[in-house]
């Protein structure tokens, strides 16, 4: 439940992304928020998102007490534990002159630290990258359902043949019939989607990323 309500905001895109853990959707306050969710949720060790988790109170330089509600708390296999700020650049290169904002990030360290947990703060540059454009991508084809048997003869050829580009693995597969391709590309991108398939997913991907094996 999050601690913070997001409020409305006319300079900025605020909204609800989906989370993809079965749990329904996250309010974000920006777009780099809302593309951060999306490759969070696209990690293969993704098991839940909580926007605005906690709100960590702490003692500044001027004897006050202050808090601060972090972004997000990423849950990942494991229980591994993420607590997440996002920031545009510009924005962080202004803030970090702030002995404020440097006491609330020291804050957030410490807080994570004693929960056995990790802070990071990302920016664009971590987030809009190929791979969000992939995770964009594939993330549709994680709800198509794909019949096993297709999934079944996808990964007997690559266990066999690998490496092969998506395309060749189609002409391999549909020999030539439009109706089976259009049905085992989807089988193809779902099961990359769930990382059953071993691609570079920091290139953009097309029908000539070449598939390196089976996970």
């Amino acid at each position: 439940m999050p601690v913070r309500k997001i409020p409305k905001n006319y300079r900025s895109v605020t909204g609800k992304s989906a989370k993809h853990d079965g749990t329904g959707s996250a309010g974000f306050e920006s777009s780099l928020e809302r593309d951060a969710y999306t490759l969070f949720a696209f990690h293969a060790e993704y098991q839940a998102l909580e926007e605005q988790p906690v709100r960590i109170t702490y003692l500044g330089s001027d004897q006050k007490s202050h808090s601060y509600v972090p972004d997000a708390l990423v849950t990942f296999k494991n229980d591994k534990r993420v607590l997440v700020e996002v920031k545009y650049v510009a924005e962080l290169q202004r803030l970090i002159k702030d002995e404020g904002y440097a006491e609330r990030i020291r804050a957030a360290r410490q807080f994570a630290r004693e929960q056995g947990w990790r802070f990071r703060v990302y920016t664009e540059r971590d987030i809009r990258t190929p791979r969000l454009l992939n995770a964009r991508f594939l993330l549709t084809y994680r709800s198509r359902a794909v019949p096993t048997s297709d999934g079944q003869k996808i990964t007997a050829l690559l266990q066999i043949t690998a490496p092969l580009s998506v395309h060749t693995l189609l002409e391999h597969l549909s020999v030539r019939d439009r109706m089976v391709r259009a049905r085992l590309v989807v089988a193809v991108w779902h099961l990359i989607a769930y990382h059953r398939l071993r691609v570079d997913l920091d290139v953009p991907l097309s029908d000539h990323s070449v598939i390196q094996g089976v996970k």
